[in-house]
């Protein structure tokens, strides 16, 4: 076990250590209590965020604090009651990444706040609608931590940016201090002697018109703050021990003001005032920074030796050999039977590990939720015969799927419609960096450079209608209206009303079943037909999972030996009222 490691996560948050957290765990105050960051952290976060309307940027080492973070967030009305966070982290893929920078970086999206991890953060990254800058801690490497602070500092940032960076007094926290500012020190020493050797020194232009990134994300520390590096020392906070339960009722101000750095020498609040600030950096240097781990309140604790003997006491030597190695079998009724087969269940021939303990035997699956689809064909928007997609809610007439697509609902396995790949190039969602853009309003889904995005509306990683179909939001998929329906709603206004009155209907009927807390009572009911009964005229449309509806076919007659695009087009979609409801729906198995 790290034991450095282990107390830095307790500088963070105290729940990340084993069974530290409250069992069953729920998200409440404690969250913010336990921890004297997350007090200071739901300061900044009332004054910056809730006040001001700024948006900010939360760097933490650990993607456990960043779960922590979340927490705090939603306490703090993050899920869309006053704001909205993104979180990006070494898990989160190509496309979803992308995404998180687009709707960050747009002034009038709502998502204020944006958790990422240190590394995951680094170069390639512009965040420069971001005023502030939050660190929960620091890396080892110093030039993580600079190329993260420069997220911000990027082309197109028009304000100033402000960096807060939390450490826990007395801790290893602050002790890692001296070691990161000398290495930070002797970065920039060293990239300022390499630019000297290499840059004429009677030039006074610049010798080249680009400058690389790397040379961008760069320390640019001047002398004043090379010296402030050297007078600095690991103690950095000189006030006194601060009273947790007192902290809880400071405002803004008073925060700021009793826990910001003050540095240990009071000749480093002014460099230029001394003289003889370049003498100290050869004593500097030559100090060495040690992180202790062993003291507590003053007291050093040594690790005791282990008195344990080599041999386990409950060994006797008549189960050791004659020249030292331990006995593998014992005689039962004149058989030598193997120890380690006593250890086996009836008919098992080898002992398994979890035979021999329950906690290493592999977790159970947990079977996946059946999907309750739609009772609407997505392209006609009409009801009747329709045919089930087994990843997502939509349902599609035959007719209505394209040739490829039909030719999917005949096979052995599970069909999955249109929307699980881009319309334009046909790669799936791995391919497509993670996520397809699924259009709300039409059966086409996109990937990120497939898609039109000056004529696309974003709308979230769940749809209202999937909510009450008990359909939870998935990270290969992203709603919108795509650039498709905008020019067909442009050019169709009878279309363009259509859509808004359906978007109605179901935000009313939302409201109504939240209102109730009853959403899971809207939920279709799925019937399963007797064995022995016949079966229905669904069964035999097709080898897929199939819908026996009202048998409300499609309003215009001409649709249906027409191809997809031209569905929409020819009709504006009208006769929805009665394709919605009172249609039972009959699930069958292939």
């Amino acid at each position: 076990m790290n034991l450095i490691l282990q107390l830095r996560k307790c500088c963070n948050h105290p729940y990340l250590l084993p069974n530290a957290a409250p069992d069953p765990y729920y998200v409440g105050d404690h969250v913010i209590r336990a921890s004297g960051k997350f007090i200071v952290l739901e300061k900044l976060i009332d004054e910056l965020v809730l006040k001001k309307q700024k948006k900010i940027l939360i760097f933490a080492g650990l993607t456990r604090v960043l779960d922590c973070c979340e927490d705090l967030l939603a306490l703090k009305g993050g899920l869309g009651e006053n704001f909205r966070y993104l979180r990006l982290d070494g898990s989160t893929g190509r496309a979803r990444r992308n995404l998180a920078i687009r709707m960050f970086n747009d002034r009038q999206s709502e998502y204020q706040v944006m958790l990422i991890s240190t590394r995951a953060g680094g170069l390639g990254i512009n965040l420069a609608s971001a005023s502030d800058v939050i660190f929960l801690d620091e890396d080892w490497n110093p030039q993580i931590t600079v190329q993260a602070e420069a997220r911000a500092h990027r082309i197109g940032q028009t304000q100033s940016v402000t960096v807060y960076k939390l450490c826990t007094q007395g801790t290893v926290e602050e002790q890692m201090m001296g070691r990161i500012r000398k290495k930070l020190y002797l970065s920039a020493k060293i990239t300022e002697s390499m630019r000297n050797i290499h840059t004429p020194t009677n030039s006074s232009k610049r010798v080249g018109p680009r400058v690389s990134a790397v040379d961008e994300d760069m320390p640019q520390l001047g002398t004043s703050q090379l010296k402030s590096l050297i007078r600095r020392g690991a103690q950095t906070l000189s006030h006194p021990e601060v009273d947790v339960t007192e902290m809880l009722s400071w405002d803004w101000a008073t925060t700021v003001e009793k826990c910001k750095d003050r540095p240990s020498d009071p000749h480093a609040a002014d460099q230029t005032s001394v003289a003889g600030a370049d003498t100290d950096e050869d004593k500097w240097l030559a100090a060495m920074e040690r992180v202790e781990c062993a003291v507590f309140d003053g007291k050093k604790y040594q690790r005791g030796a282990a008195e344990e003997n080599a041999i386990p006491q409950e060994l006797s030597r008549a189960d050791r050999r004659k020249d030292g190695r331990m006995e593998t079998t014992v005689m039962m009724d004149g058989f030598m039977v193997n120890k380690e087969s006593l250890l086996c269940e009836d008919w098992v021939a080898v002992p398994t590990l979890a035979g021999k303990d329950p906690r290493l035997a592999e977790p159970k699956r947990e079977k996946k939720a059946a999907v309750n689809n739609q009772e609407h064909c997505q392209v006609c928007w009409d009801g009747g015969d329709i045919i089930l997609c087994s990843g997502c809610p939509r349902s599609y007439h035959t007719d209505c799927l394209s040739k490829e697509a039909r030719a999917r609902t005949k096979t052995w396995n599970n069909f999955y419609c249109p929307q699980h790949e881009c319309v334009d190039c046909q790669k799936k969602t791995t391919g497509a960096g993670g996520l397809i853009f699924r259009c709300r309003w039409c059966e086409h889904g996109y990937c990120e450079d497939c898609l039109d995005w000056d004529k696309t509306e974003l709308i979230g990683d769940n749809l209202i209608e999937y909510e009450m179909l008990g359909f939870p939001p998935i990270t290969q998929a992203f709603y919108i209206r795509c650039h498709d329906c905008y020019d067909h709603h442009t050019e169709t206004p009878e279309a363009l009303e259509f859509v808004q009155a359906r978007a109605a209907e179901f935000q009313a009927l939302y409201n109504k079943t939240e209102a109730v807390g009853k959403i899971e009572g809207t939920l279709p009911t799925v019937l399963v037909p007797d064995t022995d009964g016949v079966p229905s005229s669904a069964e035999s449309l097709t080898e897929a999972t199939t819908v026996e509806g009202s048998g409300i076919l499609t309003p215009q007659t001409t649709c249906s030996t027409s191809s997809t695009s031209k569905k929409r087009k020819a009709s504006p979609l009208e006769g929805l009222g009665g394709a919605i409801s009172g249609i039972k729906i009959q699930r069958y198995g292939v």
